[in-house]
């Protein structure tokens, strides 16, 4: 047989809103369909609970029909009758939730932020009390309206209603309270009064009429206030984060309330203690000028780079970042070898040290050319040979079988000339060339003997 609808719980709804809903009669089956007329109406979430019992969900849109509407089941058996349910018009009424300052000094304007529901572009800010107006009236969103609250000298003292207006109607009230005139802060210390680069300094502000929420500024590039607390009349608390980069030296603080501007103290900014991680290249040698890099922290514009030691003196210091220096370390040829401490000096102090080894200068030969490089057997060679280190008593190697040397001169430090007399019986092939001093033997150069 077909299900009859006796109700349908509740039984109405408003448009914007999903309805849970409980419907009774008999008959009740699984499948079971539920019809619900009119436009912007949806049915989902259907549940047979028992043979008198169903539930579901109305779903109506924002701009879903209003007024009542025919509900009624389908099962196998049939359609039920009809029982109403209504679709209600969604309120439009603005709603006030809170004013953000509260309260305002006689004789000052105070910013506002407005907080609510359903405000429209022509909302109007009603602000009610004698010597008290509103302008600069700017609605953000339907949510949020800021406007300016004036308040002249002659307003009375106490709490005072703030309404929005609409098309739609007049919302609830809150209070905005008018204080007594307040004298302006002022400001005779601030604990600690320095700070260094890089670091966040916990500071005490001590003076007089500080009030809840007075602000603090500080001048000087790349200082940022935080954690401002008033605490009592006489003290505030608050944060300095000093940028790495702020600007050194004084920088003035302030506090602001809406009784004015205080008078400003200093609040210096120092130099960090530079610190040095390396230094590269770490050695040189006895004559030799070495372009550094030195890596760290802390470098500023001024630093100077030290160096321990005689003989060594430092040049062209450039600072190319806060974590890195170059600079050429010129070594003379009488510096006495061994280990230098190199430091990095700023306004903040000097840093730790990073070793330096100063290394006794090379005497051993070196070999660049054997003019000519070959030669046949059973000829005679004149050779030239070019390199360093070469000194009186010096001799060619190798010195083998079937070659024999005359001629030899030690022309120049840098020159020696011998001739090289190839027997018809020496071995053909590639020999290693080299020059011994008593500092040792240089690298070699190939002749090819063929």
């Amino acid at each position: 047989s077909a299900p009859t609808l006796t109700s349908v719980s509740p039984s109405s709804g408003t448009q914007g809103s999903s309805v849970p809903v409980t419907l009774t009669g008999t008959g009740f089956v699984s499948p079971l369909t539920v019809n619900l007329s009119g436009s912007g109406i949806t049915v989902s979430n259907v549940s047979v609970v028992s043979s008198t019992q169903a539930t579901a969900t109305f779903n109506l849109v924002a701009n879903a029909a209003t007024g009542a509407h025919n509900v009624s089941v389908t099962t196998s058996g049939g359609t039920s009758g009809p029982t109403p349910f209504t679709v209600n018009a969604a309120s439009s009424v603005p709603t006030l939730t809170s004013i953000a300052p509260s309260s305002g000094a006689i004789g000052t304007s105070v910013n506002v932020t407005l907080t609510g529901t359903n405000f429209t572009s022509s909302s109007q800010v009603r602000l009610q009390g004698s010597g008290l107006s509103q302008t600069n009236i700017v609605v953000v969103s339907p949510t949020q309206i800021t406007a300016t609250f004036n308040i002249s000298s002659s307003a009375t003292i106490g709490a005072h209603n703030v309404s929005v207006v609409t098309s739609a109607g007049t919302s609830n009230t809150m209070t905005f309270t008018v204080t007594a005139a307040q004298n302006a802060p002022t400001l005779t210390s601030v604990t600690p009064s320095s700070g260094v680069q890089g670091t966040a300094v916990n500071v005490t502000l001590t003076g007089t009429n500080f009030t809840a929420g007075a602000t603090v500024a500080a001048t000087g590039s790349g200082i940022t206030v935080s954690n401002v607390t008033v605490a009592s009349g006489t003290q505030i608390t608050a944060t300095l984060s000093l940028a790495a980069n702020s600007t050194l030296g004084s920088s003035s603080i302030s506090v602001t309330t809406s009784g004015g501007l205080s008078n400003t103290v200093p609040f210096t900014v120092n130099a960090a203690v530079p610190t040095l991680t390396s230094i590269t290249p770490n050695s040189g040698s006895q004559g030799t000028t070495v372009n550094v890099t030195l890596t760290g922290s802390g470098f500023i514009s001024g630093a100077t780079v030290g160096v321990t030691g005689s003989g060594i003196t430092v040049s062209n210091v450039t600072v190319v970042s806060s974590a890195q220096i170059t600079a050429t370390l010129s070594i003379a040829a009488s510096a006495t070898p061994g280990v230098s401490n190199v430091s990095v000096t700023t306004s903040g102090g000097t840093s730790n040290t990073a070793a330096f080894s100063l290394k006794a200068a090379s005497t051993l030969p070196t070999l660049t050319s054997v003019t000519p490089s070959s030669g046949a057997r059973g000829t005679s060679i004149n050779l030239t040979l070019t390199g360093t280190n070469f000194t009186p008593g010096s001799q060619v190697k190798p010195q083998a079988d079937g070659v024999t040397q005359t001629n030899f001169v030690v022309v120049s430090s840098t020159q020696i000339t011998v001739t090289y007399n190839l027997s018809s019986s020496v071995p053909a092939g590639t020999y290693n060339i080299s020059v011994v001093t008593s500092a040792g033997s240089s690298n070699t150069q190939p002749f090819t003997v063929f």
